[in-house]
Parts: structure tokens; sequence; C-alpha cells
């Protein structure tokens, strides 16, 4: 961490941080994001609308990420990126490619639960007026 901090002092344009509770924000007003695909971050991407390249976890046998990444690049929400990319001859081009990529970027509405409370309760008050 301390190496990758020293490395964007005195850049403007770089932020190295462990952590931030700013981070959906962050997401909304970025060009693109780049991580591994867990839940936690697809559902932030998802949320968001941030273009994506994302690389499944596979130890352990564990195909989970990989269906999940699979089926966003499908959809055209993100873009796949696998180990072997991960070299500074291939990499930067990538990115480059996937900035000028125009993505099927949009942002889902995961406030079921308000709605539907909502929903529910509009439905109590109409059954007490007719009973």
């Amino acid at each position: 961490m301390e190496k990758l901090q020293d490395l964007g002092t005195g850049k403007t344009n770089i932020n190295i941080q462990r952590y931030t509770p700013h981070l959906l924000n962050y997401m909304e007003n970025s060009e693109l994001s780049i991580s591994m695909s867990g839940y936690n971050t697809t559902m932030n991407i998802l949320m968001t609308g941030v273009r994506a390249m994302m690389m499944a976890f596979t130890g352990n046998g564990d195909q989970e990420q990989t269906m999940r990444v699979r089926k966003l690049e499908q959809m055209g929400i993100v873009k796949i990126t696998h180990p072997e990319d991960l070299v500074p001859e291939k990499f930067p081009e990538q990115i480059i490619n996937y900035l000028q990529y125009e993505a099927t970027v949009s942002k889902f509405d995961f406030n079921d639960v308000e709605k539907t409370a909502f929903y529910l309760e509009s439905l109590c008050q109409k059954i007490e007026s007719v009973v």
C-alpha cells in the first residue's frame, strides 16, 4: 500500500485509499471500474451504471463469479478481463479500448423493498375504505 501511495504522490488525478465510505459516489463519477466480480462489487456496478471491466475469482474451483461476469458481458454491461490480460503489454490497451466502447450502461433500481411497502400500504388503505 505504501509503495502505491508513494507512486501517486504529487499526482492530482490519483487517489489511493484502502477504504472509503464514498465508494458509490466515486463509482458514479468514474469512467471505468476495474475489479473482481464479487457479489457486492457487481451490485455496486449495477446500482451506479459505471462501465466496468471485471475478472472472476476462480480459486477453489468456484464458478459463481465466472457465471455472473459472463452473463453481464452477454448483456453488454461489463467486459471480462482474464488473468493472462493483466500484463503491462496488454492491460493498458484493453482499458483504452473499453473506454472507447459504447457499453450498455444503465442503472438498475434496487428499491423494491420500499416500493413493496408503499404498494402494500396503499392496498391496505383501499381495503379499509371499502370495509
